[in-house]
């Protein structure tokens, strides 16, 4: 009887280990939603819609066709917010509370449009001719956008009571979590005050960058090495590691880096330490994303992969071809083959609470995809 009962318990421990299989077939390509222990998977919609982020209400922003949306994750249901304006590139403020969006016109003109959140109170901040870029401020209270020719950056109040001020030149601009702003010009990174004071070098334009969660540092990749650079261009903080970015932590702990040594290896670094945790070794399409999401309390790491070796236990876990959703603890204590289906997965964003991934599901990325 003992050795019955021990029987059953390492077959229930082995089903436990393995991951859940795909429901459906290999056309059903969409969005889908799963649980961090791989149950309640769920298609949420087909195969031309876009995650954009989370509203108030927990409900997905979704971009579908030429429509926004709101779509409940626990009931499949969606509400349309914004239509037929031809939206392209729509972001979410970082409070959650407005959607900033450019609204083509039929000879491809764009306007600067800002509504709320539930599609309320639709405005245009900034019609003229080039507009082509925006981000938003930290405080959720200004966009800057960028008009061609020239490469002009402006940024605007977003309720639209003060005049548009000039910021300078330079390309994308994009907003720091520390009120400072990063433009490209020519081939060198700078950063700028809002109001266009204290310009600074931050050297080449990188193959990668992104900023810590304070703001404060910026991770640079060049030349294969990952460097920390001030974004107020006080300077160099040192070379950090080697390989390519894959995205900071949420509480800004560590950093996650891919190094491409003929396999693709996910390495987790501390960034006290300086510590590194190799996680696991997987293969990579050529010319795909360097790709890893982290939970909202940095305790997971969800990320797509195929033929992927456990290699804190020395484990082959996958010899699959197809990339498959896995997640992993960064300190390597666990490593979880989460989703295998016929189809590619793709990553798009953890739920709010952290216990449900939204991803793709869909075919072979295509080069630089």
């Amino acid at each position: 009887m003992f050795a019955l009962l021990v029987l059953v318990f390492l077959l229930a421990a082995a089903v436990g280990c393995q991951p859940r299989e795909g429901l459906l077939g290999q056309d059903q390509h969409g969005l889908y939603i799963i649980g961090l222990d791989g149950s309640g998977l769920r298609r949420l919609a087909g195969e031309d819609i876009s995650f954009l982020g989370w509203l108030d209400d927990n409900a997905a922003l979704v971009r579908y066709g030429e429509e926004l949306q709101a779509l409940d994750t626990d009931t499949g249901q969606a509400r349309t917010l914004l239509s037929g304006r031809f939206i392209s590139s729509p972001e979410l403020s970082p409070d959650r509370q407005r959607i900033a969006y450019l609204a083509l016109s039929g000879d491809g003109a764009a306007a600067l449009h800002v509504a709320k959140a539930d599609g309320s109170d639709d405005r245009i901040l900034a019609e003229e001719g080039g507009l082509n870029w925006f981000s938003w401020s930290p405080d959720s209270e200004h966009l800057v956008y960028n008009l061609d020719p020239g490469s002009r950056n402006y940024v605007v109040d977003v309720s639209g009571d003060d005049p548009a001020r000039y910021l300078g030149q330079g390309e994308f601009p994009a907003w720091a979590p520390c009120e400072r702003i990063l433009l490209e010009d020519g081939a060198s990174l700078h950063s700028v005050r809002p109001d266009g004071g204290g310009l600074a070098a931050l050297g080449e334009i990188p193959l990668g960058r992104a900023c810590h969660p304070d703001g404060r540092t910026l991770a640079v990749e060049r030349s294969g090495s990952i460097e920390l650079v001030a974004v107020d261009g006080s300077g160099s903080l040192g070379t950090l590691t080697a390989g390519h970015l894959a995205g900071w932590a949420p509480d800004g702990s560590k950093l996650a880096v891919y190094r491409d040594d003929g396999d693709r290896t996910l390495v987790i670094v501390d960034i006290d330490t300086r510590a590194e945790v190799a996680l696991v070794s997987t293969s990579f399409e050529e010319g795909s994303c360097w790709w890893a999401c982290w939970s909202p309390d940095s305790q997971w790491l969800a990320f797509p992969a195929a033929e992927v070796t456990d290699l804190v236990r020395n484990k082959r876990l996958s010899d699959a071809s197809d990339w498959d959703l896995y997640v992993a603890r960064p300190d390597g204590s666990e490593v979880r083959w989460l989703l295998q289906t016929p189809r590619w997965e793709y990553g798009c964003g953890w739920t709010p609470d952290g216990t449900r991934i939204i991803l793709r599901s869909a075919g072979p990325p295509e080069d630089g995809d």
